[in-house]
């Protein structure tokens, strides 16, 4: 019954990451402010994207905020020749550089702690 409860809450964390991910709100800039102000007259807000991306470009004193479709790095190769590229999912999240867990990686872990656990109470 315990192994049911975690697969039950893992499929839970799914469907709230896949419902987080469908309609993001994000910070567009081209250029961006250095230092970053949110209240600036450079920044727009642009709601139902899918990603907001993040691009320091090595070649342009600017970084670059803006809503993406898809989360690959060679998407502004035709613009820049060498930059960092982060991607997230949550609203405003490409305010400054923040890493997430990736999903994959907290629902390997919660899987292990319920397999672990319920191994534990089988062996009683």
């Amino acid at each position: 019954m315990k192994f049911l409860t975690c697969i039950v809450m893992t499929m839970l964390l799914f469907m709230v990451r896949i419902d987080d991910s469908l309609s993001t709100s994000c910070f567009t800039c081209n250029p961006c402010p250095t230092p970053f102000n949110p209240r600036s007259n450079l920044i727009r807000n642009k709601t139902g994207c899918r990603w907001c991306a993040k691009i320091e470009p090595s070649d342009y004193p600017y970084t670059v905020r803006d809503c993406v479709d898809v989360c690959e790095s060679n998407s502004w190769f035709y613009m820049f020749r060498k930059y960092s590229y982060q991607c997230c999912t949550r609203d405003y999240c490409n305010k400054s550089h923040t890493n997430y867990p990736p999903l994959q990686m907290i629902t390997i872990i919660i899987f292990a702690i319920c397999f672990y656990i319920n191994k534990m109470n089988s062996k009683m």
